[in-house]
């Protein structure tokens, strides 16, 4: 794809400053540009080598800044790992235990079978810890602070 033909398919947010492709989506709601051949490629990541800039081993994914997928713009695109991208989307609440508004740590007790409850976990030198089961989100986040010693 030309860079012309590209940015034709690009619409600005003036709410919130993104560049938004409005090109084909790929499932996880990213643009997606095709390429000659079939070969294709994630709209952000087309845009950031469409700049000049490198993706390397040591920083191999991009991170949004502004949590909007189809965002191609410049600005709003980090260089990162893996590790730094997944603890990003806990500090935002953007993961699948912060769909149900839960801090990490503290998921709902389905354990004994009652459905009632929190119980609190979390890891520690490699192992998972099981803290207890609490009657309240607050109690629950309350033992996970206090084990990762944040209390």
């Amino acid at each position: 794809m030309t860079p012309a033909a590209f940015f034709a398919r690009c619409r600005r947010d003036p709410k919130t400053g993104c560049l938004i492709y409005c090109g084909a989506r790929c499932g996880g709601g990213y643009g997606e540009v095709r390429h000659p051949g079939g070969r294709r490629e994630v709209a952000h990541r087309f845009a950031w080598k469409l700049a000049g800039r490198r993706i390397t081993k040591k920083r191999p994914e991009l991170r949004h800044t502004c949590d909007c997928r189809p965002c191609v713009e410049l600005g709003h695109l980090r260089a990162g790992t893996h590790a730094q991208n997944m603890a990003d989307m806990a500090r935002k609440r953007r993961g699948r235990r912060s769909r149900r508004r839960l801090p990490p740590g503290v998921q709902p007790n389905r354990g004994d079978g009652s459905g009632k409850g929190y119980q609190a976990r979390v890891s520690l030198g490699g192992r998972r810890l099981h803290l207890g089961t609490f009657p309240s989100i607050a109690e629950a986040l309350a033992a996970v602070d206090g084990a990762l010693g944040r209390a």
